[in-house]
Formats: C-alpha cells, sequence, structure tokens
C-alpha cells in the first residue's frame, strides 16, 4: 500500500490547458484538482489557473492583451 501525501497548490502547477481543451473543460479539472488541496490559498490558486490557461488559446491571448 503507498502512503498518500496530503496535496498542495504546488501540484496545482501540473493541470494545465492542453492543446485545443476548450476552457470550460479545463477550468472543470482544474476544479476536481483544487478540491482534494487542503487549505487552499485562493490567491496563490489564481495564479496558478491563469498560468495554466493554453497561451495559444483565445483566452490565454486575452489574458496577454493581444489584440482579437
Amino acid at each position: 500500500m503507498h502512503a498518500t501525501h496530503p496535496k498542495d497548490v504546488i501540484s496545482l502547477s501540473r493541470v494545465i490547458q492542453a492543446p485545443g481543451e476548450s476552457l470550460k473543460d479545463y477550468l472543470e479539472r482544474f476544479h476536481t484538482a483544487v478540491v482534494e488541496i487542503s487549505n487552499p490559498n485562493d490567491h496563490a490558486i489564481s495564479m496558478v489557473v491563469i498560468r495554466g490557461i493554453d497561451p495559444e488559446s483565445e483566452f490565454g491571448d486575452w489574458l496577454a492583451g493581444k489584440p482579437p
């Protein structure tokens, strides 16, 4: 039997939006991972979710301030 380690905000950095994945699907996966975090920090989670967005996506362009 393997010991499980509590997940932390740093583990969320591995949850990234795949190329072609919808923003909705990414956010659903991210939310599923967040609920496993003990003592979540809203500010840190906000930073990690934004970093995980595909920079080549339409929303990634918007976050970067690129014109449509």
